[in-house]
């Protein structure tokens, strides 16, 4: 399995605040999918699922495999676990140093 790699501070923040994530995630729990039937389940552009996908898979929150004519994807679970790790570490970090900000207000 593919732990979580490289994904700028932006694009995690965008990716964690966009309510499609979660919509994939949900969609992928109970297993592999085709991007196909995520698209038409969801209801959203194959542009917009793909911007979507490739986010996630460079955060390490989904594999994929390809057939001839068709992707497939499933939750990464120990890359969403690692992801969690470090979210909750940014957030101690945050409400550290805002609390440190607050000092000089």
């Amino acid at each position: 399995m593919r732990m979580s790699g490289d994904i700028s501070f932006d694009d995690l923040y965008e990716m964690i605040t966009d309510e499609k994530t979660y919509i994939i995630l949900e969609m992928l729990k109970d297993g592999e999918r085709s991007s196909e039937d995520m698209i038409k389940e969801a209801e959203i552009f194959y542009k917009t699922f793909n911007y979507i996908v490739s986010r996630m898979y460079k955060a390490g929150m989904v594999d994929s495999r390809t057939t001839l004519r068709t992707r497939f994807y499933l939750i990464n679970k120990a890359g969403l676990q690692e992801l969690a790790i470090k979210l909750n570490g940014i957030s101690e970090n945050l409400n550290s140093a805002a609390d440190k900000l607050s000092t000089y207000c």
